[in-house]
């Protein structure tokens, strides 16, 4: 009120007491509509707050769905691997053997249906579906996940998720369905997220609208269909309906908003994919958080407002002062579950790039970490032994360290650090430690296939997070191209990758054109004295003339999955090559081609380069296939016996490049094996030479041929010969050459 004085007469009251109660009720005027104005802010800002954490949480949910879904259908994969290595009246012996295993891979049980859906299961049961209708309608299309009652042979009944695929055999012929049967509660526990105080509701559908799998309290059933459950709505059910079903038709992730029982929703939905050689089946995650816990807390200010202005006007400033602060709380509040990994529960990258952009100014270190073959952990151990991991990491690298470093995960297995004020000639050394502590923590479960590969670069106020982030990106690569364990930021080779990328848009048009060519690098036979083969080398040569070095494209090819068109390219030229050599009549000489890892994984690679050598005209004698030691893995077995059945010649090549191991040298896949130069480069310490001889020896044992490559100097070329070495390649005999040069040799 205004603190009037010196009125005298009751006109003078009246007029005060009028002004002072048209003050008050303009006051309460201005705050009422105030009041109002300000809640409704609250409303859009804590809506939109809201709906960007539920797009998080439903992000970082749906990615450990997928790796959980995926590392299943993995394991499938692998168990049909090994059941085809042994006859089939043994399959079910086998298959109980894996039941042992149901702790590890968090299943009950597994099964195997013949094409008919006739077979049996780990815990020895027959089992007969081929009357059923789940086989009928589900199990038989393809990869299959369902929810459906189960039964244990205890009796006991329970709600159980049956994940199913097809299987074929070496013919690629339908061979029947290998199945996995698990406790819907692996699923459920994953979309139990609590976010929200637990307000959060989320289901997994498929493609036509079917629920397959709910969390706790979901307002849509198991089996129930969405889309007709919206289109009983209004008009604005059925335009979301129309939307939500459009883009799960297009993979597509939206949001929107829908009411249901009389409350409203706002939803978000993303794809979720699960692939198993050209099987494939599509899902989609929705969630959905009420309204009314959105709108409850603004409700319950604006209420107080209106309470507050009936008791006392005189504590207006005190009421705008609690609103804003219960704003900044709620603010702080949606922001704690934005900022925060859902995983590892620490902070999360959003989180990392503000605390960052407040300490960029101090100057100091990025250093990006990528855990290579991390998904070996969730193959063998299991998808939940992979995240115990992950969530040790977090933790380790959210503690304190003295460095006044910031951390986060920003993908997967990949962990981001910023150490403020730091020197970029100290990030090697801080690469090596932080090396240390996560090896110590992937050896506890006796894992030594995987291992961090570090990029870091200098910190400065003239570059963004994101551009800075892709610098040690960039460094990680580079890093992984030369095995090493860590890589600083170059700029000089971010120019040359950049350019080499350019070439590589060219790729199609210089590969029709022949572009490409095709060199030769004679291999000398030690006990003929002569020219007994060659190796096939590739040589792109740029529009200015010169000669692009394969450590610029052969990466890049192999990262946009071109490279099994390279080396089918390189096959078939070596293949003409031959022939012509043939028809000039020249005394032909065996010549090996390199097959990638991307060409073994390739859909009818083995009959492809079978129609190739009929087409062309040449027995498969003259063209060896050459298969680096590092891509002997399991999934590419199978495709290198294929290859020897077919009567090609294959040779194992840079053994000993790596962390070699003589049980890849199995003389069911290979012919003959490459030494490595960092094999003959043991020369030189008799301790080394030991180890060298004692190799070479295990390996003629095995029955197999032995080319030493990379031999440069008189001393090798003696000591390998010595060694009983069948071939040598290298400079000191012949360096690479033209397809005329090499003809003059034969």
């Amino acid at each position: 009120m205004f603190p009037i004085k010196n009125f005298n007469g009751r006109k003078e009251k009246r007029i005060y007491r009028l002004t002072n109660i048209t003050f008050i009720i303009c006051l309460t005027v201005m705050l009422i509509f105030g009041s109002i104005g300000l809640t409704e802010r609250l409303r859009r800002d804590i809506s939109a707050e809201s709906f960007y954490t539920l797009r998080t949480v439903s992000t970082e949910s749906s990615k450990a769905i997928t790796e959980m879904l995926q590392s299943r259908v993995d394991y499938l994969n692998s168990v049909w691997l090994l059941l085809q290595e042994e006859p089939e009246d043994s399959w079910r012996e086998n298959l109980q053997n894996q039941q042992s295993r149901g702790d590890i891979y968090n299943f009950e049980w597994i099964g195997y249906l013949d094409p008919g859906g006739v077979g049996w299961n780990s815990i020895g049961l027959e089992v007969d579906q081929s009357g059923s209708s789940l086989f009928c309608e589900d199990v038989s299309g393809g990869i299959c996940l369902i929810e459906t009652p189960v039964q244990s042979p205890d009796g006991c009944q329970w709600e159980g998720i049956i994940l199913s695929i097809p299987v074929y055999d070496d013919q690629n012929t339908p061979a029947g369905f290998l199945y996995q049967v698990f406790s819907a509660k692996s699923i459920a526990s994953l979309l139990d997220t609590g976010a929200f105080d637990g307000e959060a509701r989320f289901c997994l559908m498929d493609l036509d609208g079917n629920v397959v799998a709910a969390s706790e309290h979901c307002m849509f059933s198991i089996g129930e269909n969405i889309f007709s459950r919206l289109q009983e709505g209004g008009a604005e059910n059925q335009d979301f309906a129309g939307q939500l079903e459009a883009d799960l038709r297009n993979s597509q992730n939206g949001g929107g908003y829908f009411t249901i029982l009389g409350e409203g929703r706002f939803s978000y939905y993303l794809p979720i994919s699960l692939k198993n050689h050209g099987s494939e089946i599509s899902i989609s995650m929705l969630s959905t958080l009420p309204e009314n816990s959105v709108e409850e807390r603004t409700d319950n200010l604006f209420n107080s407002v209106l309470l507050l202005l009936a008791l006392v006007l005189s504590y207006v400033t005190v009421l705008i002062f609690f609103l804003l602060r219960m704003q900044r709380r709620q603010k702080q509040e949606l922001e704690r579950l934005a900022y925060r990994d859902v995983l590892t529960g620490e902070a999360n990258y959003e989180a990392f790039k503000r605390e960052f952009k407040r300490l960029q100014g101090k100057g100091g270190v990025l250093i990006v970490c990528d855990i290579v073959e991390f998904k070996l952990i969730n193959r063998y151990f299991g998808a939940r032994k992979g995240d115990e991991i992950l969530r040790d990491l977090g933790k380790m690298f959210a503690q304190k360290d003295g460095s006044g470093r910031i951390a986060a995960r920003v993908s997967d297995d990949q962990f981001i650090f910023f150490y403020p004020g730091m020197a970029v000639e100290e990030a090697e050394e801080t690469c090596v430690k932080l090396r240390e502590q996560i090896l110590e923590k992937l050896h506890k479960i006796y894992v030594n296939q995987s291992n961090p590969v570090f990029g870091y670069c200098a910190v400065d106020n003239s570059v963004t997070i994101e551009r800075l982030r892709g610098r040690v990106m960039f460094a990680k690569t580079l890093a992984k191209q030369e095995r090493a364990l860590c890589h600083a930021y170059d700029e000089q080779a971010a120019i040359e990758l950049t350019e080499t990328v350019l070439l590589l848009d060219e790729f199609d048009r210089t590969l029709v054109n022949s572009g490409i060519e095709v060199w030769y690098q004679p291999k000398y036979d030690v006990r003929r004295k002569c020219v007994g083969g060659a190796e096939a080398l590739v040589r792109w040569r740029g529009k200015d003339g010169r000669i692009i070095s394969p450590k610029r494209f052969i990466p890049l090819l192999e990262e946009r999955g071109k490279i099994a068109q390279l080396d089918e390219y390189v096959f078939e030229k070596v293949c003409l090559q031959q022939k012509k050599w043939l028809e000039e009549g020249l005394s032909v000489v065996p010549v090996s081609v390199n097959l990638s890892r991307g060409s073994l994984l390739a859909p009818d690679i083995v009959q492809q380069y079978r129609r190739i050598l009929e087409r062309v005209g040449i027995e498969q004698s003259l063209v060896y296939l050459e298969i680096t030691e590092e891509s002997v893995q399991m999934d590419v077995v199978k495709v290198i016996k294929a290859f020897r059945q077919e009567g090609f010649y294959i040779l194992m090549d840079d053994f000993g490049q790596g962390n070699s191991n003589l049980a890849n040298l199995r003389i069911d896949l290979f012919h003959g094996v490459k030494f490595d130069k960092t094999l003959i480069d043991l020369i030189d310490s008799e301790a080394e030479e030991t180890v060298l001889r004692s190799t070479i020896k295990m390996v003629q044992n095995m029955g197999m041929r032995i080319t030493a490559e990379g031999v440069e100097g008189q001393e090798q070329a003696d000591f390998m010969e010595n060694l009983g070495c069948d071939e040598i390649q290298g400079f000191f005999y012949y360096r690479p050459m033209e397809a005329e040069a090499f003809a003059r040799l034969l």
